[in-house]
């Protein structure tokens, strides 16, 4: 699926994989059934009388029940008698999240309906926020009014080392958010809800993974496209990989709709399936291995943990 000029040379660089127009219409009717794709009666919109909802009831149900499938994994696994009391607290304090996401959007439902989990960590070096301090948000200086920018990226879970929250490894124009984001000097490395831009980006559900460190010079790192971190795809034949920190379980280029990042949902079944298979081990905090599991990325004996299938 071509929906811009840009992508052609990426389309035919003889990397890109082609699908059967048999997966094609399969993926476009699931858009349909999950409420992505909506039927309006606006036949002003260019592209009536179908539209791109931002998600709907059945995405925002579906996520919550693997963001709750994978607690309940991690929680069945650690010793007993550890961890700490449940409660009904949201993961974000409720006046935090409501100047992110003021139009109470996926964000806010999302957050609103999970419960803070018992334990510490949901992935390596992932951290919960605690039930005694709110999860710090570094964009949140950009107002939702300036420069057209009606969301701020949310994060969800930030990266821990030893003891503290570490930091992406660059800002300016290699921020995954774009501008005005890109002029925020320092932010936390984490798992982010990254649509900043509702009117013009319809997937409010869209992730960025952002690690404190680069990975995928090795070459074995890849995108759900199947092109390595950092390559070219527009030239075919440069596949020289290089070093990132915001493309782990990114789909490179879009073969059904739009270009968009991750969803949550995604993310969240990759990090239940490699609890459920042992992968990723659990103790009293959680998830274990710290934030240098992330570097098996770009490894040739588990790259293939790290990609996300190909969707929508």
């Amino acid at each position: 699926m071509c929906v811009d000029l840009d992508d052609g040379d990426t389309i035919q660089n003889g990397r890109t994989e082609w699908f059967p127009l048999e997966v094609v219409l399969e993926a476009w009717v699931d858009m349909i059934e999950q409420g992505k794709v909506v039927a309006t009666s606006d036949t002003g919109e260019m592209e009536s009388p179908w539209t791109l909802a931002p998600y709907s009831p059945k995405i925002l149900q579906d996520t919550v029940a693997v963001f709750d499938s994978l607690v309940h994994e991690i929680e069945s696994r650690m010793p007993e008698g550890s961890g700490t009391q449940g409660g009904s607290a949201p993961l974000i304090d409720a006046t935090i999240l409501d100047a992110l996401n003021p139009q109470r959007g996926f964000a806010h439902h999302f957050i609103e309906r999970v419960k803070r989990p018992r334990f510490r960590f949901i992935a390596p070096g992932l951290e919960i926020p605690g039930s005694s301090n709110t999860t710090p948000q570094p964009f949140a200086t950009i107002r939702p009014d300036d420069e057209n920018v009606d969301l701020i990226p949310v994060l969800l879970f930030r990266a821990v080392g030893d003891t503290s929250p570490c930091m992406a490894p660059a800002s300016g124009t290699e921020c995954p958010f774009g501008y005005p984001f890109s002029g925020v000097e320092q932010y936390h490395a984490g798992l982010y809800l990254s649509c900043t831009d509702s009117s013009q980006h319809s997937f409010e559900d869209e992730a960025t993974l952002v690690l404190p460190y680069r990975i995928g010079a090795q070459g074995y790192a890849r995108k759900s496209d199947g092109s390595r971190f950092g390559e070219n795809t527009q030239d075919a034949e440069d596949v020289e990989p290089d070093d990132t920190f915001a493309d782990i379980y990114q789909p490179g280029h879009q073969p059904f709709t739009e270009m968009h990042a991750v969803r949550l949902i995604s993310i969240l079944q990759n990090w239940l399936e490699m609890v459920q298979s042992g992968d990723w081990e659990v103790d009293a905090d959680g998830v274990k291995g710290g934030l240098d599991e992330w570097r098996k990325a770009d490894t040739e004996d588990s790259w293939e943990n790290f990609v996300i299938p190909i969707t929508w």
